[in-house]
């Protein structure tokens, strides 16, 4: 947690979502889409149930008795029943609640095991962080829009599919979702949707406040975050894709010139010098003996970059 205890004892604290769900035999089980726009809502708990938070889109401030945590999309939570909590700072955030209760823990115990006996939930303590990759966080959000599917739609035998559906969205979870110690949650999305957008706009080229701006970060955080995440600089990066796009053009035989030109370099005497820096031949060099079959650009690729 990221700040010092919190006195909420003498705020009125709210009872959620105790009696929404329908039970499925002797086990309850709900997940509830929640679109939040004003900027902080109530201190409130789930009493008799689990609760896994998981962030769509958006920022919130998570708070709890022992502090707060800064939520963006793929961030995880795991709260144990009661947990007093509530989200301040709130920014277009968008989150499924999947609620279940204490009952489904003590007989599907098995499903809050990681593949390496690691708990879901771990003991002794009341939150546990994780996090799901972009790709990942698209499947979870599906998973969970099949368990509101049916239980919104009450077709037949949606009670044994929701439930079918709310234990395949634990097992995901204990495959995907990775433990969150602060290194992943805030900006890895921007820093990835940036390279995507770097990776589009090559031959024309993208400065570091150009891509800084397109996802709405400061480019100081930006440059921070990016290095963080990749292990080098934005321009760096830039760099190695012009590089990457060069080898490419030249492997397929087309000249100095226009290798420079389709990937991003405004000056040829600047392109064939940072070619010879990382391969330790000029581009035309280099050219030949890929058309000669003595380099394998892939290969020269992985060296350069390594």
């Amino acid at each position: 947690m990221e700040k010092s205890k919190k006195s909420i004892c003498t705020e009125k604290i709210h009872e959620l979502f105790l009696h929404s769900f329908s039970p499925l035999g002797n086990l309850r089980l709900g997940v509830v889409l929640m679109n939040s726009s004003s900027p902080k809502d109530k201190w409130h708990r789930h009493n008799g149930f689990f609760e896994i938070v998981v962030c769509c889109s958006g920022s919130a401030e998570y708070e709890d008795e022992n502090g707060s945590i800064m939520l963006h999309p793929g961030n995880v939570l795991l709260l144990y029943p009661g947990t007093v909590h509530r989200y301040n700072r709130i920014r277009s955030f968008r989150y499924y609640n999947l609620l279940f209760g204490e009952e489904f823990f003590a007989e599907n115990s098995q499903i809050f095991m990681s593949e390496t006996g690691q708990e879901l939930f771990p003991g002794g303590v009341t939150l546990a962080r994780r996090h799901l990759g972009e790709s990942e966080l698209t499947e979870m959000i599906s998973i969970l829009e099949a368990v509101r599917y049916e239980w919104i739609s009450r077709k037949i035998g949606w009670e044994s599919a929701m439930l079918a559906e709310g234990i395949r969205a634990l097992t995901f979870l204990r495959r995907h979702a990775i433990p969150d110690e602060g290194k992943i949650g805030s900006g890895a999305f921007q820093i990835g949707k940036a390279i995507r957008y770097m990776e589009s706009a090559v031959q024309q080229g993208v400065n570091v406040k150009e891509a800084a701006v397109f996802v709405n970060m400061s480019e100081s955080s930006f440059r921070h975050r990016f290095r963080e995440l990749t292990g080098i600089s934005p321009m760096e990066y830039m760099l190695q894709l012009r590089i990457r796009k060069a080898v490419m053009a030249l492997a397929g035989n087309m000249s100095v010139n226009n290798a420079s030109e389709v990937s991003g370099f405004k000056d040829v005497n600047y392109f064939c010098r940072q070619f010879k820096k990382r391969f330790g031949l000029t581009p035309m060099q280099f050219r030949n003996q890929v058309i000669n079959g003595i380099i394998d650009p892939a290969e020269a690729l992985e060296r350069s970059e390594m």
